[in-house]
């Protein structure tokens, strides 16, 4: 029993010994550069060749290569190399994958950043998206977010698409809802008359669609002198949060 034990591994060692030996001493041919080559269906294949091993002489010119490789069409591919040498055709093959690895491109119709009055409806002014190798895939765009024209702020819808080798892409349009509209002012009557001396007290109010009662924020424009009998003229101006800015005309009249 021992000395089978002894056997087997020294045969298995023996096998191994000799298969290593026929190997490395028959003719073959072997890749030069990988086995598997990845290509994008833009790239051009650069032919890398193969090895002859174990051969005397010189066999390159009788080698002959088959492909069917169409690099504008994705796909798995083959290298096939063969050589006759004697009775024996030596044989052995690279793998070629042409892949679509460029994402598609979106074109939005319109500005990237659009302002829109609150309370009106939101048009969306269209998109494009177009890809290298799927061509057109407009229709394959998802548009994701929402707006609420009811509110002002800043809203972000997304354009995403995906092509057919699952390359995405994606863009932002910013929708800004604003206030355009302008505050009123409502004056009690457009000549402020005033005693030299004394307090001016504005005699109007201002109200805005968003920010409500902003009479406060009523400001004089104009030269004059409460300390100078006179007529001067004047201009009562608001301005609501958002920047939109109302003039009235007005006089105030200082007198002795």
């Amino acid at each position: 029993m021992k000395n089978s034990k002894i056997i087997i591994p020294l045969l298995f060692l023996a096998i191994i010994i000799t298969i290593s030996i026929i190997y490395n001493t028959l003719p073959r041919l072997q890749l030069n550069g990988p086995h598997n080559i990845t290509l994008s269906y833009r790239e051009e294949y650069e032919e890398q060749g193969v090895i002859i091993k174990n051969a005397t002489g010189n066999y390159t010119s009788k080698i002959k290569i088959d492909n069917n490789i169409d690099t504008k069409k994705i796909g798995n591919y083959y290298i096939d190399y063969s050589l006759k040498l004697g009775g024996k055709t030596l044989h052995v093959r690279r793998n070629v994958k042409i892949i679509d690895d460029i994402a598609p491109v979106i074109k939005l119709e319109g500005d990237q950043i659009t302002k829109i009055s609150k309370d009106k409806n939101y048009i969306e002014p269209g998109y494009k998206a177009l890809d290298e190798y799927d061509g057109d895939i407009t229709n394959k765009v998802q548009i994701i977010g929402e707006i609420d024209t009811e509110k002002y702020g800043e809203y972000v819808l997304t354009y995403k698409v995906t092509d057919n080798s699952n390359n995405q892409t994606e863009v932002n349009r910013i929708i800004k809802v604003i206030d355009e509209i302008k505050p009123k002012i409502t004056c009690q009557h457009e000549e402020l008359k005033v005693k030299k001396g004394n307090t001016i007290e504005i005699p109007c109010k201002a109200q805005d669609n968003y920010d409500g009662d902003i009479t406060k924020n009523i400001k004089i424009l104009g030269e004059y002198d409460i300390n100078t009998p006179g007529t001067y003229e004047i201009k009562y101006q608001v301005v609501d949060a958002a920047g939109n800015e109302t003039l009235e005309n007005g006089k105030i009249i200082v007198e002795p």
